[in-house]
């Protein structure tokens, strides 16, 4: 039961990236991106890029929904039980 709350979780938090990459992206334009001196900048001195950022959001979002589904998919497939007759050995029945 744990495990099937943790795989629609995954999917839920996939979702939640996807929308937010989606989000960073149509709403970044370098018009409206105004950096501070100290903010805004890497641990290597580059500028960070709002669009890379959305970019990862919706490349780690569409990871987190595909395994998550996979994930559900194999916790409430049902399983399947054998024929409900006697086991099949292979050896022909006697007579």
């Amino acid at each position: 039961m744990r495990d099937r709350f943790y795989a629609v979780l995954t999917m839920i938090v996939g979702v939640v990236l996807l929308i937010g990459g989606l989000i960073t992206l149509l709403d970044s334009s370098p018009a409206d991106t105004v950096v501070e001196p100290a903010a805004g900048l890497a641990l290597d001195g580059r500028q960070s890029d709002p669009a890379e950022t959305g970019w990862l959001l919706i490349g780690g979002g569409a990871l987190a929904l595909v395994g998550g589904a996979f994930w559900a998919y194999t916790q409430f497939a049902r399983r399947r039980t054998g024929p409900a007759g006697p086991e099949a050995t292979g050896w022909p029945e006697p007579q």
